[in-house]
């Protein structure tokens, strides 16, 4: 099967991957953003850097599918300092967009401009992760550790693996969903070498999500060593060294169940390829009663719910 797959990854990849015109041109309104940011910054005295991250700067993001992640990285001296309340008053100084304050274990803020979605994210600005005050302090060095691992040929494993777990419902590591992160993907992308690989790869996991607690699978790149010293509240079937913080489980917030849809899932496309398991399924409300129909079931329950703002 393996022209086969090559066939089917390289048409999901022209598909899916923005071209270089593409992303030059997205890119150039989102430079143009970080230097009004930047220009913010510096006109209020605050010391620190704004720069992009997530898959903006990898180069990973997905046609008509992503955010843009920029985070303001605050210096040090700012610690004792509420960082939302400081990035807010910068981005009042912005003109012509509009923030939305976006709770989280550290506040932050979404916008919209010329269709392209921003997440603005601050940070304090640390090297040693012994000084992080919060888990995204030390996104930026995520962004810094892969690209002294990237090439255009990883950076296309890496767009397979999401699309493929965000058409299995697998992707995000929000606690609603409990799914694999894509820091997580990056880290077993370069494990494995290529998509293809820890497809084949994951066959290995089934079994790690029984009732025993003391299967686990442990992925280590960086060779640290640390899986005894992880917290046991962060102990997950599927255990994922960060190579930033040795001593976090990237992978903690992963579940069985999602892990088990993942492998399945895997299984089937590798005994038999097709371009559908990259294409998230999307029901309408005409196509949910179709299947009612089809199925005969004597009902069906449809809730409509409105999402309370940020």
């Amino acid at each position: 099967n393996y022209s086969i797959n090559m066939q089917i990854f390289d048409k999901v990849i022209s598909k899916h991957l923005p071209s270089k015109a593409e992303q030059a041109k997205i890119m150039s309104k989102v430079n143009a953003f970080i230097d009004e940011l930047d220009k913010a910054m510096k006109s209020n005295k605050i010391k620190g850097e704004v720069m992009l991250g997530g898959s903006a700067a990898k180069g990973t993001f997905l046609r008509n599918d992503f955010d843009v992640d920029v985070f303001v990285r605050f210096d040090y001296s700012y610690k004792d300092k509420d960082l939302s309340n400081m990035l807010e008053s910068l981005l009042q100084k912005i003109n012509g967009m509009k923030f939305v304050l976006v709770h989280g274990s550290r506040d932050y803020f979404q916008s919209k401009s010329q269709s392209i979605n921003y997440e603005i994210i601050p940070v304090l600005w640390v090297e040693d992760p012994e000084k992080a005050l919060n888990v995204t302090d030390m996104s930026p060095l995520h962004v810094k550790w892969l690209k002294k691992h990237f090439s255009d040929k990883l950076r296309n494993e890496v767009v397979l693996a999401k699309l493929f777990c965000k058409a299995q419902n697998v992707y995000g590591a929000e606690s609603y969903i409990k799914g694999f992160s894509g820091h997580v993907l990056d880290i077993l992308i370069v494990k494995y070498g290529s998509f293809l690989n820890l497809l084949k790869a994951s066959q290995k996991w089934v079994g790690l999500t029984d009732n025993s607690k003391s299967k686990h699978l442990i992925i280590d790149v960086e060779n640290y060593k640390t899986a005894g010293k992880l917290n046991s509240s962060k102990i997950s079937p599927l255990i994922v060294i960060d190579p930033i913080q040795p001593n976090r489980n990237a992978a903690a917030a992963l579940s069985k169940e999602k892990i088990e849809k993942f492998t399945k899932a895997a299984k089937e496309f590798l005994e038999q390829p097709h371009e559908k398991y990259f294409v998230k399924k999307v029901y309408d409300l005409q196509e949910l009663k179709a299947i009612k129909i089809k199925s005969c079931a004597s009902w069906l329950l449809i809730v409509e719910v409105n999402a309370l703002e940020g």
